[in-house]
């Protein structure tokens, strides 16, 4: 988890952004975290990335913490199992870590099958395109211009 946040802020510096304002965790917030089906070290990781408000990573957004538990509660529960929504792409996929694996890996959620109650949904990975092994690595990869797939197809910029 360690590698992931200081890369993390090398990426802010490498998009010329201060970083963003964390916010104290709340009862609800911890609860909310400490209940998911997760590894102690994307919990941690979590616990980080408490912000105040919504953060603009790369063409991507990062939620701030109320946001994230929002988005979260609303998350279809096959879904809920494997994955924390972190953020958003421009298209309006969510990106989201995967917790039940080390380190976590970032992708895209496609929007269509979280959303559409007509779409049944047995296996959550056929919904998540892997853009990154780890949270370090996508926040890279998210302030290249050009190089992140923008939504959930894969469509690449330009």
């Amino acid at each position: 988890m360690k590698n992931d946040i200081e890369t993390f802020q090398k990426a802010i510096r490498l998009q010329g952004e201060e970083e963003p304002i964390r916010t104290p965790v709340t009862e609800e917030h911890a609860s909310w975290i400490e209940g998911l089906a997760a590894r102690d070290e994307v919990k941690s990781l979590l616990l980080h990335l408490n912000f105040k408000d919504d953060f603009p990573l790369g063409s991507n957004c990062l939620f701030g913490a109320e946001n994230r538990l929002k988005e979260n509660r609303e998350l279809k529960p096959v879904f809920s199992r494997h994955f924390v929504v972190i953020g958003s792409g421009t298209s309006g996929d969510p990106v989201a870590i995967d917790i039940r694996r080390i380190p976590g890996r970032v992708g895209y959620l496609c929007h269509e099958d979280l959303w559409d109650d007509h779409v049944d949904i047995t296996n959550p990975e056929d919904s998540f395109f892997e853009l990154a092994g780890n949270f370090g690595s996508y926040a890279l990869l998210a302030v290249t211009p050009g190089k992140h797939p923008l939504d959930f197809h894969g469509t690449l910029p330009g």
